[in-house]
């Protein structure tokens, strides 16, 4: 694609993971994937797909385009650590748990960053709780690693793995 704009996509993306994953707008059950929600945002030239499924094991997909041409991926796993079935043993304790650090992860992941990151800031503190983002942006493709603490213990830990599909 002529004249793609690396650093004005990444823009679109902040926007389109706040309007997604941060804000949950346009957010639909996928007919085509079972178990998986799915948020699209699209702003006349450029789309992010988000997929994402999960709680105690996590899961997400963007998928980003210019027009008709792919141009950006990124996938997330994630998991919440052993502390948490140690601390709430029942079920609907942890469920709650979970559940918050989700809010959470969003709040954080929709923080301003000092230099480009891929998924949220480098880190990010709410009162007992704190985001950390780790991430290699030298590398082809970009890999990093967010993480969770509560009350200074490790509570989430997730890898990405994103990569851009044109050059520019």
């Amino acid at each position: 694609m002529k004249d793609f704009d690396k650093n004005l996509y990444l823009n679109f993306l902040k926007e389109a993971r706040r309007q997604t994953f941060v804000l949950d707008r346009n957010n639909v059950k996928s007919a085509q994937i079972k178990g998986f929600v799915q948020n699209i945002y699209d702003d006349g030239q450029s789309r992010l797909i988000l997929l994402r499924t999960g709680l105690e094991n996590t899961f997400c997909m963007e998928i980003g385009y210019r027009g008709k041409l792919l141009v950006w991926n990124l996938s997330c796993h994630g998991h919440f650590t052993a502390n948490v079935a140690i601390d709430y043993p029942r079920p609907e304790d942890r469920q709650r748990f979970m559940l918050g650090m989700m809010h959470f992860l969003q709040k954080s992941v929709g923080q301003p960053s000092s230099k480009i990151h891929i998924r949220g800031p480098e880190r990010f503190v709410d009162q007992t709780t704190e985001y950390e983002c780790l991430q290699n942006p030298g590398t082809f493709p970009i890999i990093g690693t967010e993480k969770i603490f509560y009350l200074q213990r490790q509570v989430y830990e997730a890898n990405f793995c994103a990569q851009w599909f044109i050059n520019s």
